[in-house]
């Protein structure tokens, strides 16, 4: 059972494993098991957040056995092409001027903060007027509902309230920064992409994993991770008639249940 005191050790320590020095190629971390290394562990992520429930999977000891469920996730595939060109251009712009070192990172350290000027204050501006109001969420969650009519005024506020605090707009803009560049350590920079990180997942001893998809989903159509299930034979798919994006969010009690029963389906008691 999840705690606060709980939560907050496993902030501190994705924290001061984010810190550490890696070599970003996931063979950073010792899974050597350990006194204080779980005997089974389940691993929830929902869309995005998928990916680093995978990624966390990868860390943990073999030993240790892995009950993963992935909700409605959506996995990218990295453009090599893309961020090749990217990298060649911003070199080929230092070399042209033949710019030191360390000028390159003054020149780019400017340029980053006369964009941040220019946008990123007008733009957080703007997040914070359209995204603190009621409006913006119950359209947002009524595309993500399967069944938008189902959608309550309690299920919009309790996810407007978290929109009141402040710097969730700056890790917005991160998050899509990340997204565009695809530079990001925690976006599709695994080897072969996240496709790839799905396989090397599923070949892991003492592990069982499974997606849950809405057949209603708009975001993530269903059929974008079915296709997964022709090529996986150990991947478990299971279907929520009706929902959309959040079945967890739509109807906790149904959600609870298909977990249940994937559960003793993994033999995971």
């Amino acid at each position: 059972m999840y705690t606060s005191a709980g939560s907050a050790a496993l902030g501190l320590s994705l924290l001061n494993r984010a810190t550490s020095p890696t070599d970003n190629n996931n063979k950073d971390v010792d899974a050597t098991p350990t006194k204080s290394s779980p005997s089974a562990v389940a691993l929830l992520g929902h869309s995005r957040g998928s990916v680093a429930t995978l990624r966390m999977s990868l860390d943990l000891p073999s030993s240790t056995r892995k009950f993963i469920v992935l909700v409605s996730p959506f996995l990218m595939n990295e453009s090599k092409s893309s961020s090749i060109a990217s990298k060649t251009t911003t070199t080929s712009l230092f070399q042209s001027f033949d710019i030191p070192v360390k000028k390159k990172t003054a020149v780019t350290d400017a340029i980053n903060a006369i964009k941040y000027v220019m946008f990123g204050i007008p733009v957080q501006y703007i997040l914070r007027r359209l995204v603190g109001g009621k409006n913006f969420w119950r359209k947002g969650l009524q595309a993500a509902w399967g069944d938008p009519n189902k959608l309550t005024n309690n299920d919009v506020l309790r996810f407007q309230y978290p929109s009141i605090g402040k710097g969730w707009e700056k890790g917005i803009l991160s998050y899509v920064k990340s997204v565009a560049t695809m530079k990001s350590s925690y976006m599709p920079t695994y080897p072969g992409g996240e496709e790839q990180l799905l396989q090397d997942v599923l070949k892991l001893p003492n592990t069982y994993v499974a997606i849950v998809h809405g057949t209603k989903d708009r975001v993530v159509p269903s059929s974008y991770n079915e296709k997964y299930t022709a090529f996986y034979p150990n991947l478990r798919f299971v279907k929520m008639d009706g929902f959309g994006h959040d079945p967890f969010e739509e109807d906790v009690d149904m959600f609870v249940d298909v977990v249940k029963d994937l559960m003793k389906d993994a033999k995971f008691q």
